[in-house]
């Protein structure tokens, strides 16, 4: 006789939903002095890498022949290098920035 075999082993459960992130701007003003330090080198780094990668990406833009309403659209996550050709689109618009004090308040 065969064994029944147990189905609820082969069902995956529905996958749990993360509650959406409300991103806010920080006033870097209201960090203490070391915080800003490290704030304004991080900054500074990152200004540099973006800078290069600018330069890169203008590079690899002018290897391609796109039409003005396309552009080339790069992404850098897990260490590898991602392209997409993508319509251009405008900036979206941005929000006030929070202070140090007013994100504590908002930690539940």
């Amino acid at each position: 006789m065969a064994t029944p075999i147990n189905m609820s082993a082969f069902t995956k459960p529905a996958p749990v939903k993360a509650p959406e992130a409300d991103w806010q701007s920080l006033d870097v003003d209201t960090l203490s002095p070391d915080l800003q330090q490290l704030y304004f080198a991080y900054r500074q780094a990152s200004d540099h890498a973006n800078t290069q990668r600018k330069a890169f990406e203008a590079a690899m833009q002018s290897k391609l022949e796109l039409p003005v309403h396309l552009t080339l659209a790069c992404g850098y996550r897990f260490g590898k290098l991602s392209v997409a050709i993508v319509p251009k689109t405008k900036p979206k618009s941005s929000h006030a920035a929070l202070s140090l004090a007013d994100l504590i308040r908002r930690v539940p």
